[in-house]
């Protein structure tokens, strides 16, 4: 998060940290569920009045900092780290169902690899180039195994990029 700033607005709910406390408000999400029912008229609640709502927290309870307690990376937020996992669970199975297409050409192919390739690349999974071309050899048309065969027979796979691969396919 700390290349989007600190945290104003999460799930309906305004934020304002300072040093010693954060402020939670639900001002916005009201005014906008009451604009969305067409009650922003009603009179019923007085957003600006200042006991307008109660709240659930017993009002004697004070929540202060632990002076012993661990401070807490502000850069770091679990909910990102869950997403960023589901992400990357997600691209790894697009990765492992890639067939080629019957109607699809190599070049559609390579690039519709190369997409997941780097999608992974950019959600920190560790990849090496031998692995796109292994998969790309692997998953081919059958009409081009004639040429997978001769690729591997004639050349060491495991140090081949894919845009080694890519010129060799193309042309014979």
């Amino acid at each position: 998060m700390s290349m989007m700033g600190e945290l104003t607005f999460f799930l309906g709910l305004q934020i304002k940290q300072s040093k010693d406390e954060i402020f939670i408000n639900q001002a916005k999400y009201t005014k906008e569920l009451l604009k969305r029912f067409d009650m922003e008229a009603s009179n019923a609640f007085d957003m600006e009045a200042s006991n307008a709502f109660d709240t659930p927290m017993s009002s004697p309870l004070k929540l202060d900092k632990d002076e012993k307690g661990k401070d807490v990376d502000i850069k770091r937020y679990r909910g990102i780290d869950k997403v960023k996992k589901v992400r990357l669970q997600s691209l790894q199975g697009e990765f492992e169902c890639l067939q080629m297409k019957d109607s699809e050409t190599i070049i559609d192919y390579i690039s519709r690899v190369l997409s997941v390739v780097n999608n992974l690349k950019k959600n920190t999974e560790e990849m090496e180039d031998s692995q796109g071309v292994e998969k790309i050899l692997r998953s081919l048309d059958p009409k081009f195994d004639h040429i997978v065969v001769a690729i591997e027979e004639s050349n060491d796979t495991e140090t081949m990029t894919v845009d080694e691969l890519y010129g060799k396919i193309a042309s014979p």
